[in-house]
This record gives structure tokens, C-alpha cells and sequence, in this order.
């Protein structure tokens, strides 16, 4: 469902294209298993293996990329499903062995200092929090940005969304953030935290996409209320978090560069 006037967001640097080419492929070049974005699982748990130096420059696949992070800059993980996991391999590519894998939440790990460009992508060179160096696709990571309650912005736009799915309703909220017109720029919407009930209905979307210089996309933190247990979950609060482009990263107020 499309409506006007979404909530004005920028998004990614005009190079962004390498770093998001291969997500409308489904699989090249990406770093994630299968790119699904299924209703029916949890989290899956970060792993890691024992930690491993990667190759010298002159050994790696590509070739140098120098628009880069600033090294030691903590980074996210952006945009892989919650079914999913975003691999760590020994060399950039998906020729690389699989060394450690991580979350769709995961949010501790730092970039290590090198880029690689392929052909339809860029890989960072990172290193997990178990000490775990590899890389990465760069189209699945992000600096954390502020985040802010942003209900009474999507309710001015679109009301109190309600139907009898929390996937769905979650879905017409993520689609009412991106604005008319840039529909084009936005590479994906994927639940990265699985529907859940309770007194509260939760669930995690990320908008990855856009046309600026400085935001990759959103996190929307949903939940949602069964008033009347009647199985029809209506909107009842969004907390939104700014996913900041891994180059601009984010200053200590959480605002993006």
C-alpha cells in the first residue's frame, strides 16, 4: 500500500549502488545464506570461529577500494532477515570461507581498516567482537543511529493501521516511511526480528535503500495491541532508528555525518 507525503528520510551515498547491486539479484555477491525474509523463526545466534588473519593485500580477491569507514568504527548489520545470518569469510566474496557468522541485530563489531571492490559489490574487512577478523558484504552494514519514537508520525500519515496480521500491518508501516517518488531507491524491506505475540504484538523491519548522502535506511521497532482479543492487531507505538551509511557513520549524539 502506498501513501503520500511518507516521513522524509535520506539515504545512501551515490556510489551505494556498488554496495547494494547485488541485493536485487537475490544471492551475487551478498554474504547472506539464502536472502529470505520468512515469518517463522527466531533470531538465529551469532557463531564464530576461532579468530583468523586474513590475507595480505597482493592475496585478495578484487581490487583496493579507499572510500572507506574510519578503522575502528563500530558498525551493524543492516537488512539480513531474521532467518538469516550475515557471513564473515577469510577473503572477500563468496569464495571465501565461511569463518564466523553474524545476527540480524548483531551491532558489535568494528571495521578493521581495508576495502575490497568486486565486481557488484563492496566487502569490509572486520573484526567481531570474539576477536574474529574476515569480511563482509558492505551492503548489510551500518552505523546506529538515533533513535527516536515516531508514532505520532505515522499515524498523521497513515492513522492506526489495523488487520489480522502482524507481518501485514508491520509492512504497511515500513512501506509508509519511504516517500512518494524514491519507491525506486529502496533495495529491500525485510523483518530482521520475527512477528511475536503477547500483551503487546512486536516486530523489526529494516528499510534499506534511498537517494542521499548520509542514511542507508530505518529500523522500525513495532508493536502493535489486541484490544479487543479479537485476533486484529492496530498500531500502538514505532520507535525508529536512523541506520547511518557505513562511510558517514554517526557522531556521538547519534546523528548521521
Amino acid at each position: 500500500m502506498r501513501h503520500n507525503g511518507g516521513m522524509r528520510w535520506i539515504a545512501v551515498v551515490s556510489f551505494a549502488a556498488l554496495l547494494t547491486a547485488s541485493c536485487s539479484s537475490g544471492s551475487s555477491e551478498t554474504g547472506t545464506e539464502s536472502g529470505t525474509s520468512s515469518t517463522t523463526s527466531a533470531v538465529p545466534a551469532t557463531t564464530t570461529a576461532a579468530p583468523t588473519t586474513t590475507a595480505a593485500p597482493e592475496e585478495l580477491p578484487g581490487e583496493e577500494f579507499d572510500l572507506i569507514p574510519e578503522p575502528g568504527a563500530m558498525l551493524v548489520v543492516h537488512g539480513v532477515a531474521h532467518d538469516d545470518v550475515l557471513n564473515v569469510r577469510h577473503l572477500p566474496g563468496l569464495t571465501g570461507d565461511i569463518i564466523a557468522t553474524l545476527d540480524p541485530l548483531a551491532d558489535d563489531f568494528m571495521f578493521a581498516g581495508r576495502a575490497r571492490r568486486l565486481p557488484s559489490s563492496i566487502w569490509w574487512e572486520i573484526t567481531t567482537a570474539d576477536g574474529v577478523t574476515g569480511w563482509v558484504s558492505g551492503a548489510y552494514t551500518a552505523a546506529e543511529g538515533v533513535t527516536d519514537d515516531t508514532t505520532a508520525e505515522i499515524v498523521a500519515q497513515i492513522g492506526h493501521p489495523s488487520g489480522a496480521s502482524i507481518e501485514a500491518v508491520g509492512l504497511e508501516i515500513a512501506e509508509s516511511v519511504v516517500p512518494d517518488g524514491e519507491e525506486e531507491y529502496v533495495q529491500r524491506i525485510v523483518i530482521v526480528v520475527a512477528a511475536s505475540e503477547g500483551d503487546l504484538g512486536e516486530i523489526t523491519y529494516d528499510v534499506v535503500g534511498g537517494g542521499g548522502d548520509a542514511i542507508s535506511g530505518l529500523r522500525l521497532h513495532i508493536f502493535l495491541v489486541d484490544e479487543d482479543d479479537n485476533g486484529t492487531w492496530t498500531l500502538h507505538t514505532v520507535e525508529t532508528t536512523v541506520m547511518c551509511d557505513s562511510l558517514r557513520g554517526a557522531n556521538p549524539g547519534g546523528l548521521c555525518g
